[in-house]
């Protein structure tokens, strides 16, 4: 897990208060005070030298079509993405070992947003049950943060695309329900895949220090190059550049998903008449294009006896079971669902939506048994570059 580099402000970042001053003009100016004595041909002399003056003051920070023309090798200048961007990271989420590492590719825009997806789709389920990436899917384009909960993080402070990061810079943004207090601090030794390399180091914590999140900015890569996030137990979810570029090909998947039921029932003594739960798919969640599948995570453990889960549809008709016999144990098992037993490849609007009504979940037990289920309403967004 790659941890903080402590960083100096470097030569490439430019001072705040300098900004606010053309030196051109003041040599100017400064020159013109000396030259008013002087002799007319001196005064000619200046005469001649005055325009080339003027041409570099249009270049300068305060004059010129580009008001922000030192950007252009800003450490902490906004690089916008091309399509088909790619970067590849190892991967630690605590809870999630089987994903050591996550491979992310630009695939198409959507409004104010970047999407994001990944080639594998198995990576994609998983994370439209349990959310567990939570760089995988849409990327505010004004500040490359991921949409969660409804809106976007700020991890970057940039007003508009001609700013910058600027050294010792500092905001507020909400991350996973915590109001955190960002700081930036330029330096010349941020991670990369191959080394270092000049950008800026980024940190928050919550007020009460029980959440914390640590990443970085490099032009160069266009994003982040590490991201740590630790919550009261603990390092949770980690990140680290290994390879990026532009020119991928091939498939990208993101499947988004609306929580729509987690249980889990168990027994000792094995239970004769099912257990039932049930849950609603609106019909604005179907007219929305937000169901129009399932994906189901079953945890089962029958150690001395047996578990079976079923999943009956509005009209009572069986469309999902699960059974486990005697001393078999499940590990996390995921499963898509869709009215055509696989996932539609119609575009969105013409793809067959899932019924609106009332979802039965049924929970059978004999001997010592316990069983869990969890199901997201998906929506396929996946694309191919």
């Amino acid at each position: 897990m790659i941890g903080l580099v402590a960083g100096q402000r470097s030569d490439g970042i430019p001072d705040a208060k300098a900004q606010d001053h053309n030196p051109y003009a003041r040599h100017v100016r400064d020159t013109r005070l000396v030259m008013r004595p002087l002799r007319s041909s001196f005064l000619a002399l200046l005469l001649l030298v005055g325009p080339a003056l003027s041409g570099c003051m249009q270049e300068g920070d305060d004059g010129g079509d580009d008001p922000y023309a030192h950007t252009q090798t800003h450490p902490g200048r906004y690089v916008p993405w091309t399509l088909s961007d790619h970067w590849t990271y190892d991967m630690e989420v605590r809870g999630f070992e089987r994903f050591t590492a996550t491979r992310l590719a630009y695939y198409k825009e959507s409004g104010p947003e970047y999407v994001v997806g990944t080639p594998s789709r198995d990576e994609a389920v998983y994370h439209a049950v349990f959310s567990f990436n939570p760089i995988l899917g849409r990327i505010h384009q004004g500040h490359l943060s991921p949409h969660e909960r409804g809106e976007h993080a700020q991890m970057y402070p940039w007003a508009n695309a001609n700013d910058v990061i600027r050294d010792g810079q500092q905001w507020s943004t909400n991350l996973y329900g915590h109001l955190l207090q960002m700081t930036a601090t330029a330096s010349e030794s941020v991670p990369v895949a191959d080394g270092t390399a000049h950008g800026f180091l980024i940190s928050g914590k919550a007020p009460k220090g029980d959440f914390e999140v640590h990443y970085s900015y490099v032009p160069e890569v266009k994003w982040f190059t590490f991201l740590r996030v630790v919550d009261a137990e603990g390092p949770y979810f980690s990140l680290a550049l290994t390879d990026h570029g532009t020119g991928y090909t091939g498939p990208a998947h993101f499947i988004r998903a609306k929580d729509l039921y987690d249980g889990a029932r168990g027994s000792t003594d094995g239970v004769a008449v099912p257990i039932t739960d049930t849950f609603q798919v609106t019909q604005q969640m179907v007219d929305d294009d937000r169901v129009e599948g399932f994906a189901l995570s079953t945890r089962i453990d029958a150690r001395l006896g047996s578990a079976e889960v079923r999943l009956l549809d509005p009209d009572g008709r069986e469309i999902y079971r699960k059974t486990f016999e005697e001393t078999q144990r499940s590990g996390e098992q995921i499963d898509e669902l869709y009215p055509e037993g696989k996932p539609s490849t119609k575009p969105l609007g013409e793809r067959p939506n899932w019924k609106a009504g009332s979802y039965t979940v049924e929970y059978r037990f004999t001997g010592e048994a316990e069983a869990e289920l969890m199901i997201a309403g998906v929506q396929d967004n996946s694309g191919r570059i």
